[in-house]
């Protein structure tokens, strides 16, 4: 089946445009009003009847009861969609989720499609830094480096681990006393370097004495090119992409086209990895799923709490299905 979104100022138009597109044997999937009109999903099998010759009695396998008892295709794609809807997720990304809902026909339950379809279209990884690759936390200001950096070095050091922790967070008034205040309680040592060259000494002078070394960085405008050229140096004096694990950060419920702006910014550098926090403070999560399919990202985690104890657990597709159906309900 193929599936498409229609808009229309009104109803009739919207119909008018699916039945020219699509035909008179479309399938309406669903229907919703926007602030502009109305958008209508619908869908068309694009594969015609074969006919199969039917075998000769010598040929018949023999037959049980249980034979008769095929599970019928489940159609949960309207409720789908109008979830999605809710999240305030974008109406192209809406398009790919549902059009990917296609091939999971027999999905018991919304929970089991939506899983199903997040494990199609995102990759699913641990956040725990693994090898000797220095982990780079990038983003735009504010948006939970810090703590997520203090998540991840509590983590390693209560698990027996040697880390290293530094920041380039230098001119922000209170940058380093932040995070340095996480580390003494840990009991380590925070290295500031206040710049590219010095990050890389630092990283070298750290590497045989580390099992993980953790990078907070400052905050960098993606709309800034000035801010984008000082990530780029930044990067390639730490041995570039292929040597270091630089994974975006971003907040859950920041506005979704917004989200995608600023991830499709940070894929284009070669970012593939995302970690999501603030998500205890969202109720719509469609800039999460916008930022994710931009790249599409690898999913590490979602922070969903404040408290540093709390930590940075890895997601699964099922962890992230029942997460997004909890979104309230009868909002848009």
């Amino acid at each position: 089946m193929r599936l498409k979104s229609f808009h229309g100022s009104n109803m009739q138009e919207a119909m008018a445009a699916v039945r020219d597109a699509m035909g008179e044997d479309a399938i309406i999937v669903s229907m919703r009003d926007e602030d502009t009109g109305v958008r209508i999903t619908a869908a068309v099998d694009e594969n015609a009847p074969v006919h199969v010759p039917q075998p000769t009695e010598e040929a018949k396998p023999k037959l049980n009861l249980s034979d008769f008892q095929i599970a019928e295709p489940t159609d949960h794609a309207d409720a789908l969609a109008d979830l999605l809807y809710r999240h305030g997720v974008p109406a192209r990304t809406a398009d790919q989720m549902t059009s990917a809902a296609i091939g999971f026909p027999f999905a018991k339950d919304l929970k089991s499609l939506l899983t199903s379809v997040l494990e199609k279209l995102l990759p699913f990884e641990s956040p725990t830094p693994t090898g000797n690759r220095p982990v780079l936390l990038v983003g735009p200001p504010g948006v939970g480096k810090t703590l997520t950096t203090a998540k991840l070095a509590a983590q390693a050091h209560m698990q027996g681990q040697r880390v290293a922790v530094f920041t380039t967070d230098t001119i922000r008034a209170g940058g380093v006393e932040q995070l340095e205040s996480f580390t003494q309680v840990l009991g380590l040592d925070l290295i500031a370097a206040e710049t590219a060259g010095a990050l890389a000494d630092g990283i070298e002078a750290m590497r045989s004495q580390s099992d993980i070394i953790l990078i907070d960085s400052a905050g960098f405008n993606p709309f800034d090119m000035k801010d984008v050229s000082e990530l780029v140096v930044m990067i390639k004096a730490i041995g570039g992409l292929n040597a270091v694990d630089t994974v975006l950060v971003l907040p859950a419920g920041v506005d979704a086209a917004e989200a995608a702006d600023i991830a499709s910014v940070y894929q284009k550098l070669g970012i593939k990895r995302l970690i999501m926090t603030r998500l205890d403070c969202a109720r719509r999560l469609g800039g999460v799923i916008a930022a994710c399919l931009t790249g599409p990202f690898q999913l590490l985690a979602l922070s969903q709490s404040a408290r540093v104890s709390d930590g940075v657990a890895p997601i699964t597709p099922a962890e992230f299905a029942d997460i997004l159906l909890q979104a309230p309900k009868g909002t848009s």
